[in-house]
């Protein structure tokens, strides 16, 4: 009798630890979970900003650095244009990118693009993405003279008046916006913004 007694309070102490055990590995999960919950914010890359491209000269190119931030996800950039500095509009892509995530609930959806809305533009431009050596070639005008420079074709754009685009790789280290006149008798003033969007843990 005794030692059922015993048995059955034996099994009725194991239980509660394998109860109590149970609960502490809930615990540190959902622990774990909530440290290492991720977010997507929009960061700002490069500010909006009116860059003058001449119809003559060193002028008719410019170029603008990109440096992305660490755990980027995508970024994006857009443009207008204008032949005066009065007559380019607004982008605003860093508020619009993150009202979208925050509609979202932090994940990109795949028409975000379609959602981003620019101001028209009156000038074409030339817009390439370039890597340092490239940058150097595009500045030098070396394809003018029997030379060329690569660009990441499928986040470049050429004689456009107004873009937004999305770029999915590359996303790490530095790259450049070569910018370029696209052809006319008048100076272009290009507004521009870059904007990223960054996973981050909390």
């Amino acid at each position: 009798m005794v030692g059922m007694v015993f048995v059955a309070c034996f099994s009725l102490n194991c239980i509660m630890v394998m109860r109590v055990f149970i609960s502490l590995c809930i615990v540190l999960f959902l622990s774990l979970s909530i440290t290492f919950a991720q977010t997507l914010k929009a960061v700002e890359v490069v500010a909006e900003q009116t860059i003058v491209l001449a119809t003559l000269g060193k002028d008719t190119r410019n170029d603008i650095p990109i440096v992305l931030p660490a755990n980027t996800v995508e970024w994006y950039y857009a443009f207008t244009t204008s032949t005066n500095a009065r007559g380019t509009g607004v982008l605003n892509l860093l508020v619009q990118i993150g009202a979208l995530l925050a509609r979202t609930r932090n994940k990109t959806a795949g028409d975000m693009l379609s959602r981003i809305e620019i101001p028209k533009g009156s000038s074409r431009v030339d817009i390439y993405l370039l890597d340092y050596n490239n940058k150097k070639a595009f500045r030098k005008k070396t394809d003018l003279w029997g030379g060329r420079f690569y660009s990441y074709e499928r986040s470049s754009i050429t004689s456009y008046n107004s873009g937004k685009i999305k770029v999915a790789s590359p996303k790490s280290g530095t790259l450049y916006l070569g910018l370029k006149h696209g052809g006319g008798h008048d100076s272009v003033y290009l507004t521009i913004e870059v904007i990223a969007i960054v996973k981050s843990s909390y």
